[in-house]
């Protein structure tokens, strides 16, 4: 925390925003919260300094600011802007009041069958609406992923270990250890079953209190995920207990589709909520003085793709005209990324007024990377 106040001392905030306090760090990121001096709307930043970036978190990065520009959901953070000055990059996003799930489960230990279905539905909706969406895994759905806003609805935060599984590089381990599945742990081919597990992982934490699979070194952890079966409490109702054993089936063929976990008996018990969540789009518009262009110094990314190339991190195959008055557009990083179904989502994310931030379709003559224009 101290090199993270240090750090703050120093830098500079992107224009047109102050940083208010750190409220959180990784390997690689800090995050700030912070607020738009014109508006005084209260943001979240992740800043990334240029000089701590290596390949891969160069990647992930730019993956997680380019798959939230694409996402309009009431349970997923808001992408805003993508912005960068001499030393940092800037990924601003919609700022999560609240605490995680995390947190509040610290702090009553377990939640009641009723909250936890209002819960499991809403990340439910957010991540049935991703993957059709992108096409692509979360691989990283964790309580610490998960805010609970004042409103007590979910919203999840995290997308930088998003993607597919990639056949020339089977060995690569993705996800957090405690919420994996048996698959990755047995570093074979893995679909969206893969997340299947973790929401698994999720719903049995905030009914039971406890992880379903516990060890005190990864390589027993990774035995017991793969081998044993997790017990349940006797007061779990067997609607419940019926949808955990499915969800964490150790072979991912038997493990239910999103379709059918909504199906399940523990959902119908409770028709009414489901009614209540729609995998749509978030059709309010954005306030056209949320964030004004002129208060604004967006990145071009094709100088930072330069830049990338220079350092031997990236390959392009096709170089765009550098404009330094237009917005950015995210840098293909990596070959995942390109793919028809996040094109054809965006075209028809431009052809309708749908929360106008996410407007401009792949292939505009000035890309636009900040969402409250």
């Amino acid at each position: 925390m101290t090199e993270n106040i240090s750090i703050m001392s120093i830098m500079n905030p992107p224009n047109g925003y102050v940083f208010d306090e750190v409220i959180g760090s990784g390997s690689f990121s800090t995050v700030y919260k912070g607020h738009q001096l014109q508006t005084n709307k209260t943001v979240a930043i992740k800043v990334v300094k240029r000089n701590r970036l290596d390949a891969e978190s160069s990647r992930k990065f730019y993956s997680e600011a380019r798959i939230l520009s694409n996402l309009v959901h009431p349970h997923i953070v808001r992408f805003i802007a993508l912005m960068q000055d001499d030393d940092c990059e800037f990924l601003i996003m919609e700022y999560v009041s609240g605490e995680s799930l995390r947190d509040l489960l610290e702090r009553k230990t377990h939640l009641s069958e009723n909250q936890s279905r209002r819960y499991f539905i809403q990340i439910l909706s957010a991540l049935e609406y991703f993957h059709n969406t992108t096409q692509l895994l979360h691989r990283d759905l964790k309580v610490d992923n998960i805010m609970i806003d004042h409103s007590d609805n979910i919203r999840i935060i995290d997308f930088g270990l998003a993607g597919k599984y990639d056949e020339n590089d089977p060995n690569r381990f993705c996800g957090s250890p405690k919420y994996v599945s048996p698959e990755i742990y047995k570093r074979v081919p893995y679909t969206e079953k893969a997340d299947i597990w973790s929401l698994g992982v999720i719903l049995y934490l905030m009914t039971v209190g406890s992880l379903p699979f516990i060890a005190d070194t990864l390589p027993m952890l990774s035995f017991a995920v793969r081998v044993s079966e997790p017990t349940f409490p006797p007061t779990m109702t067997p609607s419940l207990r019926q949808l955990l054993i499915s969800m964490l089936e150790k072979d991912p063929e038997n493990r239910p589709t999103i379709e059918k976990i909504r199906m399940s008996r523990w959902l119908m018990e409770r028709p009414r909520l489901q009614s209540l969540i729609s995998n749509k789009p978030n059709s309010a518009k954005t306030s056209p003085h949320d964030s004004p262009r002129n208060s604004v110094d967006p990145v071009d990314a094709n100088s930072i793709v330069d830049r990338l190339i220079k350092t031997g991190r990236f390959k392009r195959a096709n170089k765009m005209p550098v404009s330094r008055s237009s917005n950015v557009q995210l840098p293909d990083s990596y070959s995942e990324e390109k793919n028809e179904t996040i094109s054809s989502r965006l075209r028809e994310i431009a052809k309708c007024d749908v929360a106008r931030h996410n407007s401009i379709p792949i292939g505009s003559p000035k890309p636009i990377m900040n969402t409250n224009e």
